[in-house]
């Protein structure tokens, strides 16, 4: 009689790996209710909801999770291309009670609160949560002027709130230029096309992109090179005042130098990159080909030679 050998039982894997957690479910892509969808009954109604659908779908499809500035940029721009007046919204969201409201943009179509963000993480109980309560979970906040001019004491302890509510105050009263940035992040560029790309074979409307502008106006001073003034008359599109033209410091092109980190931010002269990177660029810079937002930096009142020795590995000047 021979003997059969047991091969031993294969361990589980949560055995091998004592952190390991079941997988969380992925937030949902199809809503009929505030303030994820709009109401059917409205005003091109279908229509809205139809470009609502197809980009949550798209955002989950890219992996883009929590990336409402570049979103709210991008749906109001196709609702603008079908006619559809929309207000971009800055202000706080909570998603269950008794927790505190964070950062956050929603647009305003005819009077209805609408939020088009996909978060991966966000589950059932806190979508059933919003729709029931959304009047109450999304509160307007007043424009602060001087936000980019304020930097928080090393002291405290709400840097990342901080930083997140500057970047998306940035992103929707810059939107040109927060789009030219936002697009350095491969889900983003798919994302914007497959937008781009539906809207034409749906509605056959393209819509309207990025100012040329940015491309070429230093991104703190704005002004634009004199030099190349020749060159960029058909996108200023107006007559430009000598105080809206600056001399290029490169001896070679009649271009700004850009930051070799994005290369999309362009500055006339170091000291304007400094101050642009000191208030907020070194916050919404991102490299190019990033597949991912980078972390929000920590913000402590930087020394002149801190600010120096970052400068160094971004500036071209």
């Amino acid at each position: 009689m021979t003997s059969t050998k047991v091969k031993p039982a294969k361990p589980r894997e949560d055995n091998l790996n004592p952190t390991h957690k079941p997988s969380v479910p992925s937030m949902d892509t199809f809503f009929i209710k505030l303030p994820f969808a709009f109401p059917v009954s409205e005003s091109n109604g279908r229509k809205i909801n139809d470009i609502l659908g197809f980009s949550l779908r798209q955002q989950k499809d890219d992996k883009i999770s929590d990336n409402a500035e570049f979103i709210v940029l991008v749906i109001h721009q196709c609702l603008e291309a079908i006619g559809v007046e929309a207000r971009i919204v800055f202000g706080e969201r909570t998603i269950q009670p008794q927790t505190n409201y964070r950062p956050h943009v929603w647009l305003m179509i005819q009077g209805y609160i609408v939020d088009n963000t996909y978060v991966k993480e966000l589950q059932n109980h806190n979508i059933t949560y919003i729709e029931d309560n959304f009047q109450q979970c999304y509160r307007e906040c007043e424009y602060d002027k001087n936000l980019l001019k304020q930097t928080p004491s090393i002291e405290s302890l709400d840097i990342d709130h901080y930083s997140f509510k500057k970047r998306l105050n940035f992103f929707i009263h810059q939107p040109n230029k927060g789009l030219a940035l936002g697009l350095n992040r491969e889900q983003s560029y798919n994302y914007y096309f497959a937008m781009i790309r539906h809207m034409y074979d749906e509605y056959k409307v393209s819509i309207k992109g990025i100012d040329p502008r940015v491309r070429y106006m230093c991104w703190y001073c704005e002004r634009y090179p004199k030099n190349g003034i020749n060159f960029i008359t058909d996108v200023l599109r107006q007559g430009t005042s000598d105080d809206q033209l600056t001399e290029t410091k490169s001896a070679t092109s009649w271009q700004f130098q850009h930051c070799s980190q994005c290369m999309v931010a362009s500055y006339c002269d170091r000291e304007c990159q400094m101050k642009d990177w000191a208030e907020i660029h070194q916050i919404t810079c991102i490299s190019r080909g990033s597949m991912n937002l980078s972390p929000l930096p920590d913000l402590p009142p930087y020394s002149s030679e801190t600010k120096k020795n970052i400068l160094s590995s971004v500036s071209h000047f």
